[in-house]
């Protein structure tokens, strides 16, 4: 292999290892930055009742999670709260149907999505322990169940 062909090839080599790596990771959101700078004004509402707990379950899997509403009906214009830290708005969760999102949607007070392994730092992904629906009209938080990951089939029990 001629000298300059490998030293491409090597670079091109390091270069990607770069980008998979999280030393050379940069923020990476599926929210645009106006939604980012929105969100991140957002508080968890703390102080805010309790509401019942909905029937939806979430199973977070790799990047994202999936979230299952058993309710009678769709859920609307919501803040969805991950680990009482990251937050965006959830226009309609249909119910019976699996709804899939990014954890990459998710930003906390400081302007970061939610941490989600790469390739070679797969452990880096942040678990989801909690999940929370806020309703500004109503000033209530409700409850949903978290299923540990790769737990897809308990989504299905009644």
């Amino acid at each position: 292999m001629p000298r300059k062909t490998l030293h491409t090839a090597l670079l091109l080599t390091l270069a990607t290892v770069c980008l998979l790596s999280t030393g050379c990771q940069t923020r990476v959101t599926s929210a645009t930055s106006s939604q980012v700078e929105e969100w991140s004004d957002w508080r968890y509402p703390a102080d805010a009742d309790y509401g019942r707990d909905y029937n939806l379950t979430v199973v977070q899997d790799r990047g994202g999670i999936t979230l299952t509403n058993r309710e009678p009906n769709t859920i609307r214009d919501h803040q969805l709260w991950i680990n009482r830290g990251y937050a965006r708005p959830i226009s309609a969760i249909p119910a019976g149907r699996p709804t899939a999102l990014a954890l990459t949607g998710f930003i906390n007070r400081y302007q970061e999505p939610f941490p989600v392994g790469t390739l070679l730092a797969p452990d880096k992904t942040q678990q989801v322990v909690a999940v929370e629906f806020y309703n500004p009209r109503t000033q209530t938080r409700h409850k949903a169940t978290v299923w540990p990951p790769g737990d897809r089939a308990l989504q299905l029990l009644p």
